[in-house]
């Protein structure tokens, strides 16, 4: 079951949802590449636990892997926001139409099998 993340400092055009899938990322300056945990996801973009080295400003290409789909939801351009000790969060800057279509499909099922919760540990910038 997937949970709402939701704070009312929160200032974000769409509510993040927990969940726990696998991302492939790709820095696309250095062309550094690792993998990822995306640890809350919306429209707009999420939050990635992960080793690979990235500041604000980054620019990723990511590739989240969703379970029950066949394949993984390509973002083209993900812009880092804030970095932690070892997680980032990311706005999505360019998805494709199928998966700009798959992510909303994805979010869609988690809003409709959430329950709404505050989380403290949210960065707010």
């Amino acid at each position: 079951m997937a949970l709402r993340v939701r704070n009312p400092k929160d200032r974000r055009k769409a509510p993040r949802f927990r969940v726990q899938f696998r991302s492939a990322i790709v820095t696309t300056q250095q062309k550094v590449k690792g993998e990822g945990l995306v640890g809350n996801l919306s429209t707009g973009g999420g939050k990635i636990e992960s080793q690979i080295p990235v500041s604000v400003g980054t620019y990723l290409e990511l590739q989240i892997s969703v379970p029950g789909f066949e394949h993984p939801i390509p973002i083209e351009a993900a812009a880092v926001r804030w970095v932690g000790k070892r997680e980032f969060g990311v706005e999505f800057i360019h998805v494709s139409p199928s998966g700009r279509a798959r992510l909303h499909q994805v979010v869609q099922g988690l809003e409709l099998s959430s329950a709404q919760v505050e989380e403290e540990d949210i960065r707010w910038s």
